[in-house]
């Protein structure tokens, strides 16, 4: 017994309904030259076109670079290629120190050995990995189309729309274990009620196994157990033994059989493990559960926003009216729940309407998921009702409040129950023959593909910016005698240490002078601890960005598809700021204690850049409303100098001599950074106009005598016979001002210089 019969219509039916409503069957025929092409195309088994969608959507990003955690799968796929038997029997450096990487990685290694078969076979490079991977993704494709022969009358249509979600697409690109746990979480349906309907215990077997395999990809794959039991019992409407429990009851001995090798090699039952982390991270979080709640609407709706675009052929229109007028209330309530805070509000107060209507939106198209799921339920009361009921519920669930963090990749298990929701509303709203508009189906589709497409391909820049910017930063600053360190994990790990250079522990972090260290903006990357502020000093701040308009990831837009942490929404439009990585480097030894010990200033070098960003805005922002405001541009200047921008400074000073020109600290800012550049002669003549607007002025008088002192040119120096003249007239004229006892340690030296009569090629004396 099926939930649903199979759909009787040939496969043309089932994809000419996508197309646009000018395109019928008569239009279809002329625009094909010969009558066989037509019958080839409408003999193609609609499974075939879901494949073949499937493929172009994916083949096109084969190049993508390795992403998030993508690094940890393919080190332990390393590890078992040395190893096979001891997946997890290596150190990391992950949260920022080393650890046993059986404490760093929260999955089952399943998905890890197929990487190291697939590495043994064809190599390690992008494009082979992500063309093994995309060998998930068709089975999950195949399997959802299976499945929704089953439960709905038009299968094309849900498999077509579970394919175009935003998460199956974007989780599709990585080397990760979520579409492998798709693959067999749904063929494990598949199979069960293939054994509901045949009633033979092989395929009650094969379920059990499959879900076993999904367990041991990934653990949510437990969730299985009691779905399956649900249906089969609710088919059977009382307490019954059978065969039908191999299902449920293989994934459960294969959770323990893992449980039991995992505690014996390694001390620790894996399973529980992981548990215990995803209950410490939550505790960590310190959110109310109707925060994580709400937070975990907005990342379902994102993730299947293509479904809400079938809503005018899913209600009438009064139905939908009412549902917003009904949801109103509750969406004006979003900007007083906790985190949604700091997504509505800018740091200026104003509202951010753009991500309000984001947050909004996808608020209503989770809660329109939950709508289907229910009122399908209600209507039908079937088996598969419960099912699809129980899947999207019970997902949802896992996700917001046990999971250890709301992210797009949990929720992908709920992309086959979202899309055949979708087509059992249409099958009700549509029943029989009755006669579908074609535009109905054609716009939604086109439309959820454009959107999907757009966003891997964010996700796919973002993910190629990490490899850039290894390949640039490495190329730039690695240097034979001096460690090249970074801090920061996810992708970007995995190509530092590929190019040679050194993850910095945390815990014992050891520097020597003349060393680099590399920090990723801490906003966008991930496990990004700050170095004490006066141990190094910044080189260069490089910004790479990888889209401008929408992203995945996106500390300016509260995006983040991998993490609610990080941002609040699975993606946003809006500007997106580039992605920047700190360039340092160490000016005194660090040697292997805490970072914050041994004298070592609390202050962090991220920290101190950050202020000094948030002081540029600040002044950019009043410098639009009065240009010719001379002290706000004087402090952006002085601001782009603390971050090793002398360029950028040295335009502020400039353009405050050009509204005054007798503005003597702008001089006197040009006259250093002339000299810092050797631009000698420069910085003289920039001195000497500094003191004529202010003939007392100390710094000007103190670095004016070390440049007339100790310069080899006799002409700057302004003296005969090495004589220091005008230098020592300037440090004695000094003198008589303000004495020995106010004098700056420079004028000292300078003065005894001069009185000796020596000479000599020296750095500054304050620096």
């Amino acid at each position: 017994m099926v939930c649903q019969p199979k759909p009787s219509c040939p496969d043309w039916v089932a994809w000419s309904s996508l197309l646009p409503t000018g395109l019928s069957r008569k239009t279809f025929d002329c625009a094909f030259m010969t009558t066989s092409l037509r019958q080839r195309l409408t003999s193609v088994p609609s499974v075939v076109w879901v494949l073949a969608l499937t493929l172009s959507c994916l083949v096109p990003f084969l190049g993508k670079a390795y992403h998030i955690d993508d690094t940890l799968f393919l080190w332990v796929g390393e590890q078992i290629q040395r190893h096979p038997a001891d997946p997890f029997g290596f150190t990391v450096n992950w949260f920022g120190f080393a650890y046993p990487m059986v404490k760093s990685f929260e999955n089952p290694p399943l998905t890890c050995y197929y990487i190291a078969l697939v590495a043994r076979v064809v190599g390690w490079s992008e494009p082979a990995m992500h063309a093994a991977f995309l060998l998930p993704a068709l089975a999950s494709a195949w399997g959802i189309h299976s499945l929704a022969r089953r439960y709905c009358r038009r299968p094309l249509l849900a498999a077509v729309m579970a394919v175009l979600s935003p998460v199956f697409l974007i989780s599709s690109t990585t080397v990760m274990c979520d579409v492998m746990l798709l693959a067999f979480w749904v063929w494990s349906i598949v199979l069960f009620e293939e054994g509901q309907e045949e009633n033979r215990p092989l395929l009650f077997l094969a379920s059990g196994i499959v879900g076993g395999l999904a367990v041991l990809t990934k653990f949510p794959g437990l969730a299985l157990v009691p779905l399956l039991g649900a249906c089969g019992l609710h088919r059977r409407r009382r307490l019954s033994l059978g065969w039908w429990l191999l299902a449920p009851a293989v994934p459960l001995l294969v959770a323990a059989g893992y449980e039991w090798y995992t505690r014996k090699m390694y001390g620790q039952g894996l399973l529980l493990a992981a548990a215990t982390y995803a209950s410490s991270q939550r505790q960590a979080d310190e959110g109310l559960l109707i925060e994580r709640v709400v937070v975990g609407l907005g990342f379902m709706g994102g993730c299947f926003l293509p479904t809400l675009f079938f809503a005018p052929a899913l209600w009438r229109p009064r139905t939908i009216l009412v549902g917003l007028i009904c949801l109103v209330p509750f969406l004006a309530f979003l900007p007083e729940i906790g985190p949604l805070g700091r997504l509505f509000w800018r740091p200026d107060e104003r509202f951010d309407w753009v991500s309000f209507l984001q947050s909004a939106l996808f608020t209503v198209a989770s809660l329109h998921i939950l709508i289907l799921a229910g009122s399908d339920f209600w209507t039908r009361r079937d088996t598969g009702a419960l099912c699809l009921l129980l899947w999207t519920a019970g997902i949802f669930i896992f996700a917001s409040a046990v999971n250890w963090t709301m992210n797009g990749r949990s929720l992908l298990p709920m992309a086959p129950a979202a899309a055949i929701l979708l087509a059992r509303r249409l099958d009700q709203r549509y029943p029989g023959t009755a006669v579908v508009p074609k535009w109905r189906f054609f716009w939604p589709v086109i439309s959820a593909g454009v959107l999907s497409l757009l966003l891997v391909k964010a996700d796919y820049d973002l993910a190629s910016v990490n490899r850039v910017a290894a390949n640039e930063l490495c190329a730039r600053y690695r240097s034979p005698g001096k460690v090249l360190w970074f801090r920061g994990h996810w992708g970007f790990q995995y190509y530092m240490e590929k190019l040679g250079a050194k993850p910095l522990d945390t815990l014992q972090p050891v520097l020597s002078p003349g060393d680099r260290v590399i920090l990723p903006d801490p906003r966008t990357a991930s496990n990004v601890f700050d170095v004490p502020a006066d141990v190094v000093r910044l080189i260069e701040v490089l910004g790479f960005r990888p889209n401008r308009y929408y992203a995945t990831v996106s500390y300016s837009v509260e995006a983040c598809f991998y993490s609610w942490r990080k941002g609040l929404l699975p993606f946003a439009v809006g500007e997106v700021n580039p992605v920047c990585f700190y360039v340092f480097e160490a000016t005194q030894a660090l040697d292997g204690t805490s970072h914050y010990a041994d004298g070592h200033s609390a202050v962090g070098a991220w920290d101190q850049q950050r202020a000094f960003e948030q002081e540029s805005s600040r002044c950019q922002k009043l410098l639009g409303l009065n240009p010719n405001d001379v002290q706000t541009r004087f402090q952006l200047g002085m601001t782009w100098l603390a971050r090793a921008r002398p360029r950028e400074a040295a335009n502020q000073f400039s353009e405050i001599l050009r509204l005054e020109p007798d503005y003597a600290p702008a001089r006197l800012q040009l006259a250093m950074l002339a000299s810092k550049q050797g631009k000698t002669s420069e910085a003289v003549a920039h001195y000497r106009m500094a003191l004529r607007m202010e003939p007392d002025s100390v710094e000007a008088l103190n670095n004016l005598a070390w440049i007339l002192a100790t310069n080899p040119d006799g002409q700057v120096r302004n003296g005969t016979g090495g004589s220091p003249g005008r230098a020592r007239q300037r440090t004695e004229r000094r003198h008589q001002h303000f004495g020995d006892r106010h004098a700056g340690g420079g004028v000292r030296r300078v003065r005894a210089f001069c009185r000796s009569g020596f000479v000599r090629q020296s750095g500054h004396p304050n620096g």
